[in-house]
């Protein structure tokens, strides 16, 4: 194979372009062996390497069980949340026939709205904020009633 290589040159005239001028050399080219055993009886794999799948597959799957209860977690607060707002509004209902009930009734669900909001408050920002609005409802209805 050939190449041209830019080579500095030892011509004092100036027919040479700013003293470098082109070269043609032979390159030998170096071809790269496989280093390839060619196929015959297959290898037996070594005594741990099962051992160490079987380990990463288990790991993987301990770690696919961590991350599905979280997923689990947000489906239950968007339930809590979900059965929360709907037991807001049946006390509203309820208010006109028994009073007393009903603010008991919403007296639970703001303590529900606590718990709630101390076991699932920090992992969603939009869930923080629902549980927030649920209490101002209920603090509002509750001193509306409480009024003498």
């Amino acid at each position: 194979m050939e190449k041209y290589f830019k080579q500095s040159s030892n011509l004092t005239h100036k027919s040479s372009h700013e003293g470098y001028c082109w070269v043609k050399k032979k390159v030998k080219v170096h071809v790269a062996r496989p280093k390839v055993d060619p196929p015959g009886e297959p290898v037996p794999l070594p005594y741990n390497v099962l051992g160490r799948v079987t380990a990463m597959d288990l790991k993987l799957g301990g770690q696919r069980e961590l991350l599905l209860p979280q997923q689990d977690l947000l489906v239950k607060v968007k339930y809590v949340t979900q059965e929360t707002c709907t037991d807001v509004a049946k006390p509203k209902i309820r208010l006109e026939r028994t009073s007393k009930d009903a603010l008991k009734t919403l007296k639970n669900i703001l303590s529900v709205l606590d718990s709630v909001e101390f076991k699932f408050g920090t992992l969603q920002a939009t869930i923080h904020e629902n549980i927030e609005d649920l209490k101002n409802v209920v603090v509002a209805t509750l001193t509306h009633f409480l009024k003498p």
